[in-house]
């Protein structure tokens, strides 16, 4: 409990002072927030770069967190609470899973309770997890003290948990964003995106 309202109290801090991005689109090196010598744009700019997945009863507030702090490296972020519009939410969903080369998904402790033995996948996070594996994108487990239940899992969630993760350091978060933007510039799906680029993103 003490956790989930120092992360409010963060998330609030930091919308508040966010700073521009300077992932800039010049031709000169900048210093990035999370990284040092950055030069030109993002390679993540574009209409959703990451699609963040999430169970709002148990990681809502590290979910947002992260959105914001993508934000600030101008990465696209796609997350339910502030980017559906009017219309079917389930629809739009799955068409920002598809629009995303990347899907970023929060595991903490219950994330995937409802997913135990869902073999007609009407947990809609579970639908998530499926649309990403179909689609191929490149998936990026956040471990936030997740401990894996030893349960009756879908091949897609076991797929899922085969991609290299990120356990989340809450007393680390700038060295533990570096590893997450690390990872999606480093994926095969946004290696087109970075050719022309020269990024460099610190290693925490």
């Amino acid at each position: 409990m003490h956790w989930a309202f120092a992360l409010s109290v963060s998330l609030i801090f930091l919308a508040v002072h966010a700073k521009p991005s300077t992932f800039q689109d010049s031709g000169t090196g900048t210093v990035g927030h999370f990284g040092e010598h950055t030069h030109g744009k993002s390679p993540l700019a574009g209409p959703w770069s990451v699609f963040i997945s999430y169970r709002r009863s148990v990681s809502r507030h590290l979910a947002m967190l992260i959105k914001v702090l993508m934000m600030r490296e101008n990465i696209s972020a796609f997350i339910d609470v502030e980017d559906l519009g009017a219309g079917h939410w389930d629809e739009q969903l799955m068409e920002a899973i598809q629009e995303s080369p990347n899907f970023v998904i929060v595991l903490s402790n219950g994330t995937l309770d409802r997913a135990i033995g869902d073999s007609n996948y009407t947990d809609f996070l579970h639908k998530e997890i499926q649309a990403a594996v179909t689609l191929n994108k490149t998936i990026i487990p956040i471990f936030d003290e997740y401990a894996h239940p030893n349960a009756d899992f879908s091949p897609e969630i076991q797929e899922m948990m085969t991609f290299q993760g990120v356990e989340w350091n809450h007393s680390m978060v700038n060295a533990t964003m570096d590893r997450i933007i690390s990872y999606l510039i480093d994926s095969p799906v946004n290696s087109t995106n970075i050719k022309s680029e020269t990024t460099h993103i610190a290693s925490p």
